[in-house]
């Protein structure tokens, strides 16, 4: 068994031997107890992904978007004199 330090490391306590139970039994409660008192859980990070709003948002409200509609503003203020 050889230990691996988890890519997280900064925010887990201690590093933890890694074993490999047998898949029809699992850990025993205390090595589940000893994982999760030094921030080893599998709980899955926050997202950090956008919203479809926040993607379209900013891909519709950017500089040249702004700067093609001031340029046919007046290419249709032109035409229409």
């Amino acid at each position: 068994m050889s230990q691996r330090k988890p890519a997280s490391a900064a925010a887990l306590q201690k590093i933890i031997q890694r074993v490999e139970p047998p898949p029809d039994r699992g850990l025993t409660a205390e090595q589940v107890r000893e994982r999760l008192e030094n921030g080893y859980s599998n709980k899955a990070p926050v997202s950090a992904e956008k919203s479809v709003a926040e993607i379209f948002k900013d891909n519709i409200f950017t500089y040249f978007n702004l700067v093609f509609f001031v340029l046919a503003l007046l290419v249709a203020s032109v035409v229409s004199v």
